[in-house]
């Protein structure tokens, strides 16, 4: 049973490395960098949406609150299930580190205007992914 299992999964994860693929080749500007990634496409979606209408923005506003919160949320959980350890602590770092990250990513021009017109977008884009 074990053994189907792993199959099924190495299938799937084939496939969605085929979709990725054909993906990449359609929007190359999309897939800048692997280290980007997913950070790249959730921010794309929010400057979309974000720039679609005032509502959009709105929207926008509260996803990327809500995705930036997501270790926090964890970091809750956790601390209900079981004490709390030192190194919990970092995902309260790591709720911090979404929100630049993912706020740098939608406006990549902000970041660029700080640093200088020396690095490319992508370069900065993989920066914010590690």
């Amino acid at each position: 049973m074990k053994r189907k299992l792993f199959y099924i999964l190495l299938t799937c994860e084939a496939a969605l490395c085929i979709i990725f693929c054909f993906v990449k080749l359609s929007w190359p500007m999309l897939f800048s960098s692997i280290m980007a990634f997913p950070f790249e496409q959730i921010a794309h979606v929010l400057r979309m949406l974000s720039l679609s209408s005032p509502t959009g923005n709105v929207i926008a506003f509260v996803l990327y609150f809500l995705i930036s919160l997501i270790p926090l949320m964890f970091l809750l959980i956790f601390s209900k299930n079981h004490k709390l350890k030192a190194e919990d602590i970092l995902l309260l770092v790591l709720t911090g580190i979404l929100f630049a990250a993912i706020y740098f990513m939608i406006n990549p021009a902000t970041l660029t205007n700080m640093l200088g017109s020396t690095l490319s977008v992508s370069v900065i884009k993989a920066f914010l992914g590690v």
